[in-house]
């Protein structure tokens, strides 16, 4: 499947063994997208480049998205990610373009975030309250947020519960 283009649906199949993924970890870019009109494979390359340089790693995130709603793969689902300490091993990254802490995620992001987070939760299992914002995992790890991630105009509690009015709505066959 092409990551690098708006999604229907990502299909993740099978559970990794030995690395149970167990929670998805929400993340925004912390950078302004005014003016940055990119897909998201450019997006993941610049995020590779970067933590290539000045770690000498692949890029932290699993998955990534632009603001056009276009998906691209950061790093292998098997492959555990760089992106919440204590979680790494457990959960999928996922890293939606922008500041959410000063914009808002466009609609087409939040469309396809849903799409991919319930994909995700049906290929492995994950109930909506291990759908956590960055600053969540951070609170569970090290009892307090140290960080927005992903933002204060990113609503964690909205998306969970937009998430299993879905599930629900899908379960009554009205979507």
């Amino acid at each position: 499947m092409d990551y690098s283009l708006p999604i229907a649906g990502v299909g993740f199949g099978p559970r990794r063994k030995g690395n149970h993924i167990q929670y998805v970890i929400v993340h925004h870019s912390a950078t302004p997208i005014k003016g940055r009109d990119y897909p998201a494979l450019w997006w993941a390359s610049a995020f590779h480049r970067y933590t290539q340089r000045r770690y000498n790693a692949p890029c932290p995130y699993h998955l990534i998205i632009a603001p056009d709603g276009s998906v691209a793969r950061g790093r292998y689902e098997k492959t555990p990610g760089r992106h919440a300490s204590g979680f790494n091993r457990k959960s999928l990254g996922i890293c939606l373009v922008g500041n959410f802490d000063i914009e808002t995620p466009t609609k087409e992001q939040i469309a396809s975030l849903q799409v991919l987070i319930l994909d995700i939760m049906a290929g492995f299992g994950i109930v909506a309250d291990s759908i956590l914002g960055h600053f969540e995992a951070n609170i569970i790890t090290f009892g307090e947020p140290r960080k927005t991630c992903p933002g204060k105009n990113l609503n964690m509690s909205k998306l969970r519960q937009d998430i299993v009015t879905t599930q629900i709505m899908q379960r009554e066959g009205m979507v």
